[in-house]
């Protein structure tokens, strides 16, 4: 599906183009037929320039974000790398039945998704937090911190989450790089969020 766009450059060219989804990969197709004959030279010119890499774009209209979809993308993303990480007793436990729920609908709500600044800029992967909540935190590629409940601490997560703006508190726990693989665990440690020890 296409989504009608404005193009602007930053030599103050701009064309009407249009934003389409090739598995996954965004194209822009400008659309000479709408577009300003001149505005569309300008803008081949800027491309044709040894410079062009150094050129700004700036694109205005309906692209088909939808917010709620890319936030149940982020909790999709951190319930599999939980799951990658933590195993099948984790995933299945009923504190996650509405994190299944939320993914299955396509649209997620309340507080699980939130930025710190305690967080490296940089880090991507895996938390179990120990501090000041037993929860598992998951940075996903795009720098959201999704917070998971430890089995029995859904109810403690949540209130601790249900406040407005950043996390300022230090946080505490273990930190483990992105899941490669998927190691099919079965067996989660019972005595806190530390999958160190399993099975």
């Amino acid at each position: 599906m296409a989504h009608p766009v404005a193009l602007h450059t930053d030599h103050g060219a701009t064309v009407t183009a249009d934003v389409e989804n090739h598995n996954g990969v965004p194209h822009i197709v400008v659309d000479r037929t709408r577009s300003n004959p001149m505005e569309h030279e300008a803008l081949l010119a800027l491309l044709r320039n040894e410079s062009r890499a150094r050129a700004n774009f700036t694109l205005t209209g309906d692209v088909g974000f939808v917010a709620s979809r890319a936030s149940a993308s982020d909790l999709r993303d951190a319930y599999l790398a939980a799951f990658a990480l933590l195993g099948y007793r984790y995933i299945l436990w009923p504190d996650l039945d509405d994190i299944r729920h939320q993914i299955k609908e396509g649209t997620a709500h309340g507080p699980l998704l939130r930025r710190s600044d305690q967080l490296a800029a940089d880090f991507c992967g895996v938390i179990t937090f120990t501090q000041p909540v037993e929860c598992v935190g998951v940075v996903t590629p795009g720098g959201c911190c999704v917070f998971l409940p430890w089995p029995t601490k859904a109810a403690e997560l949540l209130g601790w989450l249900d406040c407005e703006g950043p996390i300022e508190v230090s946080l505490t726990g273990r930190a483990y790089p992105w899941p490669r693989n998927m190691p099919l665990l079965l067996d989660l440690q019972s005595t806190g969020p530390d999958p160190r020890h399993q099975g």
